[in-house]
């Protein structure tokens, strides 16, 4: 009896080992790669759940499912509003009780991505901004403003210290493992000029100043200070660069919906759209990417803000409204996360060395050598490059840039250093490009990746692109699709069906083995290549068909999209060939709007087209 008292015993201290390991967030930094979590460098799959916008007997079955799926992070904003109804009166009760919503993810074993701002966006009322802060005397928001900069400060050092007395942060064993200030700032930088360069600054200061002993994020923030990370927020972000070498690349809002309007139609994003997006931004050196959102939820009370923003948060996301697993998406994030990542880290058929794929050779080691000593390293630099683009005209320039710095005089270290890394983000724009335009197929080492991506499995794709099976096939697709482009809008006058006819008749399936070696299937190699242009255009908006629905022609996003601003209280609306909203009888051109619901990918230009496609219920 006492033998076996014994052993219970021990099977429930290891059982409460493990779990509290699995949960324990430990000692967190991070380098040129990745995020470090006790020593180890991780690959992170993060979801968006917005604790307000579902009750708390929702979490943990929300939570549980979003493990389920393959989430190693849930992520949420802090609403500043309903957290500080009153000024000085604080709420953290009901559907407002973060410490509850953060030890909830703590106990399905999950991180927390935890977004203090304390400005949110999120189609959240007044930007998530308390009303009374409008009233504040001399207060400006979002600027080198003193009066807005101590109410700043004072609520995001609230949180802070709720957060360390519940020892939620990853150093006191709890689940936080990144924190966020301020949120898509570069959007209104312009706006505010001078004051908003002290702003960021400051803000950047605060936060590291409050010590919380785990990094800080700005997203959407080229400037972000060190040591803050600038992350990248959007539909795709395989081009993006962090504004230094010694920080990793981050995607904190990958849209996997948007979200609903009154009287518009419900946006709907394929889950191949969602697919391709993911695998580029990891092919590309990305090791954080989080789906926003995982669970949408619902607007209550009168918490939606934007332009005639609906009640429903649905969002198309992985779990729906009402707490339903959403398959098309949800089936998708599990298996990609099985197919392609183990253990935290990309799976790899040829290397397990843990850095960038698009650099080889004498280019690699310079990147692994560059933090340690910029100028011993600077001739692998000028060699690998000079290797790799020498004879191409298209790079002339840039190499004659590179031969002159190498053979230049050597300036101080500080001042070289920093021309250093400008080339360097130059050759990293130069690289990225490069891949693009090859597609998927080329300099690709994790086949099992590429076969999941290009043969993903029928039922578990809403819409249906064709898969071509031969060169004739791919050929009428895409004669069909440009003569799709040239029609006129048609009005709808019957109702569409969720499912359309498929382009192609009874295309042959495409091989999914992992076996298959593009070394001796030139076939194969051949048709992955033509597959990796068709994701180019799916990416770029150039296939745009009419499935779904009729969506007229082909538009910038800039001309669907309104903005909102939120400044001093006073609301009004810029939308292109729209009356104003502000009762000045203009419509605000030239000013950059406080709050913006922009969409437009900044790293792509402004040249993606609408690539969230529209289909009634």
């Amino acid at each position: 009896m006492a033998m076996a008292s014994i052993n219970q015993f021990l099977h429930v201290l290891l059982f409460s080992f493990l779990f509290f390991k699995q949960c324990e967030g430990g000692n967190v930094s991070y380098d040129h790669r990745a995020i470090v979590i006790n020593g180890q460098r991780r690959i992170l799959i993060s979801g968006s759940i917005h604790y307000p916008r579902s009750t708390p007997e929702m979490w943990p079955d929300l939570i549980q499912k979003s493990k389920d799926g393959g989430l190693d992070v849930i992520e949420t904003y802090v609403f500043w509003d309903n957290h500080e109804p009153v000024q000085g009166q604080y709420y953290f009760e009901e559907r407002f009780d973060l410490v509850r919503f953060v030890k909830t993810v703590q106990q399905a074993g999950l991180f927390v991505h935890l977004r203090i701002g304390p400005y949110a966006c999120a189609e959240w009322n007044y930007g998530g901004f308390p009303i009374w802060l409008h009233f504040i005397p001399g207060i400006e928001f979002r600027t080198d403003n003193d009066p807005f900069k101590k109410e700043m400060q004072q609520f995001t050092t609230k949180i802070v210290d709720m957060m360390k007395k519940e020892k939620l942060f990853a150093p006191q064993g709890g689940p936080i493992i990144l924190c966020q200030v301020e949120n898509e700032y570069e959007l209104v930088e312009d706006y505010y000029g001078e004051p908003a360069l002290s702003y960021v600054k400051w803000a950047a200061s605060m936060a590291v100043g409050l010590n919380t002993g785990v990094p800080w994020v700005m997203c959407r923030q080229r400037n972000a200070p060190d040591p803050i990370i600038n992350t990248c927020n959007g539909f795709y972000c395989d081009g993006f660069v962090p504004n230094s070498i010694y920080k990793p690349a981050f995607w904190t809002e990958n849209y996997v919906g948007w979200f609903q309007s009154f009287g518009g139609t419900v946006p709907y994003r394929p889950v191949e759209d969602l697919a391709f997006s993911v695998a580029r931004f990891f092919e590309t050196g990305g090791t954080l990417q989080n789906y926003y959102m995982y669970h949408g939820g619902t607007n209550f009370g009168r918490t939606a803000g934007g332009p005639f923003v609906a009640t429903s948060y649905d969002y198309d996301a992985p779990i729906d409204e009402y707490a339903q697993s959403n398959e098309d998406a949800s089936s998708f994030i599990q298996e990609f996360k099985r197919s392609c990542i183990c253990n935290g880290l990309i799976r790899r058929e040829q290397s397990t060395e843990f850095f960038p794929t698009f650099l080889d050779g004498s280019a690699l080691r310079w990147f692994e050598t560059l933090g340690d000593n910029v100028k011993n390293s600077w001739d692998l630099l000028t060699e690998s490059f000079l290797e790799e683009f020498g004879e191409q005209q298209k790079y002339a320039d840039l190499i004659i840039e590179i031969t002159k710095l190498s053979q230049g005089e050597k300036e101080k270290i500080r001042d070289y250093h920093a021309r250093v890394l400008e080339l360097r983000r130059k050759l990293d724009a130069q690289i990225r490009k490069k891949r693009l335009e090859d597609g998927l197929t080329n300099g690709v080492d994790n086949l099992l990746c590429k076969h999941f991506i290009l043969g993903m499995k029928p039922e578990i794709r809403r819409v249906k692109y064709d898969r071509p099976a031969t060169i004739e096939q791919a050929k009428e697709i895409a004669r069909r699709q440009e003569e799709s482009m040239e029609e006129e809008p048609k009005e709808i006058v019957t109702k569409v069906e969720p499912t359309p006819a498929p382009l192609v008749q009874n295309p042959q399936p495409l091989p999914v083995s992992t076996n298959i070696s593009p070394s001796t299937s030139t076939e194969y190699e051949d048709l992955l290549k033509k597959m990796g242009q068709l994701t180019i255009n799916l990416l770029q908006g150039k296939e745009f068909s009419s499935q779904g629905g009729d969506r007229g022609p082909k538009r910038n996003i800039s001309e669907v999209v309104c903005y909102g601003c939120y400044k001093k209280g006073h609301y009004k609306y810029n939308c292109p060939d729209r009356a104003s909203t502000s009762g000045k009888g203009d419509n605000d051109k030239g000013k950059t709007p406080v709050n913006s619901f922009d969409v437009v990918d900044k790293s792509r230009n402004n040249e993606v087209d609408v690539f969230v496609t529209k289909r009634k219920k």
